[in-house]
């Protein structure tokens, strides 16, 4: 009997033409399963994982069609032929539920919040551990507790040349599938995500409910007002600004000025609050002049930034001061920032990594809130607020024990108003997309509430969370999952603005470099020389067309996660088919 060899060059090359066509095998089937129910990608993988293991290793004696190509073959430790229960034992129990299943299992109940890093960090110590395995044994540990070993054959093209037309046909056919989206215009690429929710039972109960229970945003927001004091809007990305649009509306209100008066924001230091409400408080004689102080206001008042750009805060700004000069003194708005105190003129490198980093941030805009609203709004006529956090910041508090989980993970600036503030608090999701893979932004619910909503005719509605099946699903906007909670356990209501695909985002606004130069570079080198550059950009752009500073464009939400489905992955899986073309072309003749 022939001595047993590592072969772990062999083994990994099959093993990644084995996952290339598992892969393009779950892509060809996904809209065919989809047309009956929805099966998340990942659980549609995992099954054709283990139904191509099994279901090879019967029809072709121990080997898979990457093994062909590899001349390997799965016998049992005595060189006799597998059995249909050792390839269970092997394929099922072992590599899927042992060595997969039950490590994400464990994972996820010991560990209080749940994240894609955890199932790559499980991932990479069940690989660890089959690569040293293989190092001292020569065996995979799945092998050496189902009494199977991995053996090299001396095969030939003919055998091979069915299992390579098939591979090749089934990638190149999914790689037509995920490539699709190149064809259909760039915009939508930018936009809209390459994976798009099926229509489901599921789907239409929740459209169902959406045209039967949502009214108007606005409406929604002020029918908060009667049960609460203070409504928090969780903002989109900041850049976005169709969200302003229904802000504005809110604002804009009759309602507002009469009923609650006060805004809160995130953005903005309290060390401009003076000079904020003396703007709200002036009357420009004309738009240029009002542009200019604007710009003024918003160039020097930020808390973190050198400079927020964004154009959804400058119009803002103009929108609350045009308010205001239609309004008398006793009804105008008035509005307050939230965030940590800064000087400019002291401020230092050091000082802006303290201050950036300041793991306190949320409770001191809590603390900021809590404290004007009770010396200066609570006890008046109009004793209720609107503030406006972005994602994180606006997330609310569980009850029970749940609360414990979340809070250790997102206790934010609504959660400690919450706290500080009991039954006063309501807070407001907008539609957006998730950030559970941080950058890599995703649909919320794999797409589910955008096809729910699709399927209703996309309204502009608001509802409560509680008692609609959207406040049922789990939480999966944030970067982290904690167990257990759903988006009726973390927000009041929900409020569906235009479809993602309609979102826009808005940079820049007039006035924003005009001899500001030399101050915003030396602010900028207080953050990275990298920041210092960006700023030198963006000011040569700008010198270029003074007169138009604004960036209008759609919301990229999609663009990154398109890169990775329909231009990155597919390359991959071209070079896997080009591996399992090399090593037939190597195969001796016979």
């Amino acid at each position: 009997m022939h001595p047993l060899k590592t072969l772990l060059w062999l083994r990994f090359a099959s093993f990644i033409m084995d996952m290339a066509f598992i892969y393009c095998l779950s892509i060809l089937l996904q809209p065919v399963i989809w047309k009956f129910t929805f099966i998340a990608f990942s659980d549609m993988l995992a099954v054709v994982f283990a139904i191509y293991y099994t279901v090879s290793y019967i029809l072709f004696a121990g080997q898979t069609p990457a093994k062909l190509l590899t001349g390997l073959q799965v016998k049992q430790k005595d060189r006799r032929g597998l059995t249909l229960r050792i390839i269970l034992v092997r394929e099922v129990l072992l590599k899927g539920i042992c060595g997969l299943l039950i490590p994400l299992f464990l994972v996820k109940q010991f560990v209080p919040c749940w994240s894609v890093f955890y199932t790559a960090g499980v991932s990479f110590i069940v690989l660890f551990v089959t690569v040293m395995t293989i190092v001292l044994f020569k065996r995979t540990w799945w092998e050496l507790l189902s009494g199977t070993l991995t053996i090299q054959l001396n095969r030939g093209r003919r055998k091979s040349r069915p299992f390579l037309y098939a591979m090749t046909l089934v990638t190149i056919s999914a790689i037509a599938v995920m490539t699709y989206p190149l064809f259909s215009g760039k915009e939508k690429l930018m936009n809209s995500f390459s994976s798009r929710y099926p229509v489901t039972k599921e789907t239409e109960r929740y459209a169902s409910f959406i045209k039967s229970n949502g009214e108007d945003p606005v409406d929604y927001i002020f029918h908060l007002f009667e049960k609460n004091d203070i409504v928090v809007i969780s903002e989109r990305l900041h850049p976005e600004y169709t969200q302003y649009d229904l802000i504005f509306r809110i604002v804009n209100d009759e309602r507002f000025a009469k009923e609650v008066g006060n805004i809160f924001t995130e953005c903005g230091s309290v060390s401009f609050q003076d000079t904020l409400t003396s703007y709200l408080h002036t009357s420009f004689r004309t738009e240029d002049e009002l542009d200019s102080s604007t710009a003024l206001l918003q160039r020097n008042s930020n808390a973190i930034w050198p400079i927020w750009s964004n154009s959804n805060l400058f119009d803002f700004f103009k929108t609350v001061n045009k308010l205001n000069v239609r309004l008398p003194d006793s009804a105008k708005i008035n509005w307050y920032f939230t965030g940590p105190p800064v000087d400019w003129q002291t401020m230092t490198h050091e000082k802006y990594l303290r201050g950036y980093n300041n793991l306190l941030y949320d409770s001191i805009m809590a603390g900021n809130i809590i404290s004007r609203y009770k010396t200066t709004i609570a006890g008046h006529k109009r004793h209720k607020a609107l503030i406006i956090m972005n994602s994180r910041h606006g997330y609310g508090l569980p009850v029970g024990k749940r609360k414990e989980k979340f809070s250790s993970v997102y206790l934010g600036t609504t959660g400690f108003l919450m706290q500080n503030l009991p039954k006063q608090v309501a807070n407001v999701m907008i539609n957006t997309v998730s950030l559970k893979y941080a950058s890599l932004l995703s649909p919320i619910q794999n797409g589910k509430w955008d096809k729910a909503f699709e399927a209703a005719g996309n309204p502009d509605v608001g509802f409560d969370f509680a008692g609609s099946p959207l406040g049922n699903d789990n939480f999966d906007a944030g970067f982290i999952q904690p167990r257990s909670i759903n988006y009726s356990d973390v927000f009041t209501g929900f409020i569906f603005y235009k479809p993602l695909e309609n979102h826009i985002t808005k940079d820049g606004f007039p006035y924003m470099f005009n001899n500001f130069e030399d101050t915003i570079i030396k602010r900028a080198g207080y953050v990275s020389e990298a920041h210092t550059e960006m700023i030198r950009r963006r000011i040569a752009r700008y010198q270029q067309d003074p007169q138009d500073p604004v960036d209008i464009g759609p919301a990229k939400y999609a663009i990154l996660y398109n890169i990775v489905n329909v231009i990155v992955t597919p390359i991959l899986l071209l070079i896997c088919l080009l591996i399992g073309v090399i090593f037939f072309i190597r195969l001796p003749q016979k």
